[in-house]
């Protein structure tokens, strides 16, 4: 709520649009000249309420004063001053000594790779064709083996292998050794026919001991 008199001033103003001025109370020692408020709405013919902080009868409403900035005296006569005496550079006197003892070695390094991209790029459709020729004749081979391994598979007899693994399993398998000695593999056949003559006959020897009659009289001395 507004207070009444600072009510009714606004209403004043509004209505009749004077000109109002205030007195400030400033505290520096400038005179300043107070500003004009001036406010002209005549076409506004109702009251407003405005909302405005409670504060005591005794607060005096005013402007706050404006403040002065000096700037810096900036003095254009002045020119600039050259400096008099001229400091020359001087050379070391210690020259330390520079050596590029892999600089042949690193330019040789750089002119092959250089060349190798140079013949790859001049090269690129004559290998092309070089590593296509190879994988046909690569191709070609695989396809042969296949072919031979069906046509084999078409020839396929199952009774002659069968046949085949029962001989190799009764197969008798030739020593190389005889006795600890290494001897030829004709030699070590002929070694193994005479001990199964031998067996053969120690076994004809002990069927006729069997045959033969205990009874004495039987022989005639």
């Amino acid at each position: 709520m507004l207070l009444p008199n600072a009510r009714r001033f606004l209403v004043n103003v509004l209505q009749k649009g004077r000109a109002y001025s205030t007195n400030l109370r400033c505290t520096s020692s400038v005179n300043r000249v107070p500003p004009i408020v001036t406010f002209d709405l005549s076409s506004l013919k109702q009251s407003l309420d405005i909302a405005v902080p409670p504060f005591p009868r005794t607060c005096p409403i005013g402007i706050p004063p404006a403040t002065v900035v000096e700037l810096p005296v900036i003095r254009r006569d002045e020119s600039l001053k050259e400096p008099t005496s001229v400091v020359g550079v001087k050379d070391p006197t210690t020259v330390v000594r520079q050596e590029a003892a892999r600089m042949i070695v690193i330019r040789r390094r750089k002119m092959r790779r250089h060349k190798l991209k140079k013949l790859r790029k001049k090269m690129h459709f004559t290998w092309a064709k070089v590593r296509q020729k190879r994988e046909m004749k690569k191709e070609k081979e695989f396809q042969a083996e296949i072919m031979c391994k069906i046509n084999e598979a078409e020839n396929f007899n199952a009774t002659a292998y069968v046949q085949e693994k029962i001989d190799k399993a009764n197969e008798v398998l030739i020593p190389k050794l005889w006795k600890g000695k290494r001897l030829p593999e004709f030699v070590i056949k002929d070694l193994l026919e005479e001990k199964k003559k031998k067996q053969e006959f120690k076994l004809q020897r002990i069927e006729k001991r069997k045959k033969l009659s205990m009874n004495v009289a039987d022989y005639k001395v």
